[in-house]
């Protein structure tokens, strides 16, 4: 980000609500005032008009993005392909209906993957637990 000759680098991590403990606001900030100092004295006090524009940029983003619930968000809805491949594979019931139904996708995603898990076939008494006929 370029701001009146001054740069600033952005990792792109801006996802916390509360701005004042994002990385973003308090690299270009000097130790002495209150940041880190990673990228030298760029802003020496938080009333600088440019720092005030940054943070202005970060809390604008981070109301953007709140604006859309991410899957780790209370009134998250997974979209509908989502929803219908984990019916198919039987992760959901069939009647699940996403507007209505809670879901914990962390729980989902769980059981699905926990469904691709090797286990042993289960012993049967005519058989070994491979399927060899005992003779």
């Amino acid at each position: 980000m370029h701001i009146q000759g001054r740069y600033i680098t952005d990792n792109g991590s801006i996802t916390c609500p509360t701005p004042k403990n994002l990385y973003n606001e308090k690299a270009p900030l000097a130790e002495s005032a209150g940041g880190f100092g990673y990228c030298g004295n760029v802003f020496t006090s938080t009333s600088d008009p440019d720092y005030q524009t940054l943070l202005a940029a970060i809390r604008e983003t981070a109301a953007e993005q709140n604006k859309v619930p991410r899957f780790n968000m209370p009134n998250f809805k997974p979209d509908e392909v989502y929803v219908e491949w984990m019916i198919r594979y039987g992760m959901l019931p069939a009647g699940f209906n996403v507007e209505t139904d809670p879901i914990n996708v962390y729980e989902t995603d769980k059981k699905y993957f926990e469904s691709h898990w090797w286990k042993p076939w289960p012993e049967d008494p005519y058989r070994g637990s491979i399927g060899v006929i005992r003779r």
